[in-house]
């Protein structure tokens, strides 16, 4: 979007996703996000804000490739991965091999 900033045109990046009535739900130009790492995921594990050295921020993750299947495997358990509901904690169990991107907010 263009916006006015002290007399002149300022371009501006960033995602913004707004609620039905017009509130904005997320603003990425206001919430600048850092990329921290990538990881393969196998098996169970988690990453924490804390055990990476910020345990003031919120966590993200994008899926890059190698996506566990959603369906049961032959140990006939589902593979799982999302953040907690406090945003602090990404966790994952029965995967075999999902690669993600992760970081802070």
């Amino acid at each position: 979007c263009i916006a006015c900033k002290n007399g002149g045109m300022v371009m501006t990046q960033g995602l913004v996703i707004k609620n039905a009535d017009g509130s904005v739900k997320l603003d990425t130009d206001s919430n600048i996000t850092r990329t921290i790492g990538q990881i393969t995921l196998q098996g169970d594990g988690e990453i924490t804000s804390a055990g990476i050295g910020y345990p003031n921020n919120k966590l993200w993750y994008i899926i890059l490739g190698n996506v566990s299947p959603v369906y049961k495997p032959s140990n006939d358990k589902y593979p799982i991965l999302r953040i907690d509901d406090t945003g602090y904690r990404i966790f994952w169990k029965n995967q075999l091999g999902t690669k993600i991107r992760y970081g802070i907010i």
